[in-house]
């Protein structure tokens, strides 16, 4: 029984000290890439690039067609443009979505797609919507599990190999929401990549009063969402809205203040769509209600492009 236990016990060292020897190895690696002033390979052990999109009805496209939209016109633009490597974009945007809804699922998300950016714009249904209910604080001992699965060279070549050898896609929203909800307002959607589940959509909850607590909830998450895409080491690109009506020029205001402050990589497609625009309603670029039509997806696809080719170049 000794000599069990003490194999046992040699065994568990040994494994220990040759994990730890391999995490060293790569850090080094690492470190002398970033002092060398080479690039990082973004697509090492995967032939592809992965850039996860998140948003509301903007970002999902609505009314057209999933290939209109522009996460996946950015897809195709850059396969097209560009020989090696090839970018897979997953589109996470659906209608009705606000900045809860993306907070409370945004590190498990980060976890399971393990993008080389993220792409963000969202914030203007949290006026009419109601907040998400939102987990409580992590402990100690979560924090430190957090910055071990961030910043584990070990684990992110693990999962390269598991991705490497998974043929996982994202599947289209199917519809939870009983007819009772749908009826009082709810939307909940449901996408599901492999093994895991993430829920979408909106309430309307008639005791939900938008106005300066809406700004404030969408600031307090703006602000929590940069912090945890630096604590997952994972750059994060925001955007503003590309139209003026309704409650888009606030929320715009709002992702392009935190942006600023939090010096994060940042699009102004406010501005970007006026200089395109004769008039505030823009219908080239927009359908009546604001959304984006396919040539203004184009335009958006256009300027995110070169920002992520710049955020891999970093």
């Amino acid at each position: 029984m000794r000599r069990v236990i003490l194999w046992f016990v040699l065994v568990v060292i040994s494994g220990g000290v040759l994990l730890g020897g391999l995490e060293l190895l790569l850090q080094a690696g690492a470190w002398w890439v970033r002092a060398t002033g080479r690039g990082t390979p973004v697509a090492w052990m995967t032939d592809e690039v992965r850039v996860l999109c998140l948003g509301d009805s903007n970002t999902y496209g609505l009314y057209l067609d999933p290939v209109d939209s522009w996460p996946s016109q950015l897809e195709l633009r850059w396969n097209e443009a560009v020989q090696s490597p090839k970018v897979k974009v997953y589109n996470l945007g659906f209608p009705g979505t606000n900045s809860s809804n993306v907070r409370s699922d945004f590190v498990r998300m980060v976890d399971t797609f393990q993008p080389h950016v993220i792409v963000m714009m969202v914030g203007a249904n949290d006026f009419w919507t109601a907040p998400k209910k939102l987990a409580a604080p992590t402990d100690s001992a979560r924090s430190v599990s957090e910055f071990v699965e961030s910043h584990s060279r070990l684990l992110r070549l693990a999962y390269m190999l598991y991705r490497a050898n998974s043929d996982d896609e994202l599947q289209s929203p199917r519809n939870q929401a009983t007819p009772s909800e749908q009826a009082a307002g709810v939307v909940r959607r449901e996408f599901e990549f492999g093994d895991e589940v993430f829920e979408v959509g909106m309430v309307r909850d008639r005791e939900w009063r938008p106005g300066v607590e809406s700004m404030q909830i969408l600031q307090q998450n703006l602000e929590e969402l940069v912090r945890l895409a630096r604590a997952k080491n994972t750059p994060l690109l925001l955007m503003s809205y590309p139209a003026q009506g309704g409650f888009y020029p606030a929320a715009s205001h709002l992702l392009e203040r935190v942006a600023e402050e939090s010096q994060t990589p940042f699009i102004d497609l406010r501005s970007e769509f006026a200089t395109r625009c004769p008039d505030r309603e823009c219908r080239e670029l927009l359908f009546p209600d604001q959304h984006p039509k396919a040539a203004g997806y184009k335009i958006i696809a256009s300027e995110v492009l070169p920002r992520i080719s710049q955020l891999l170049a970093e």
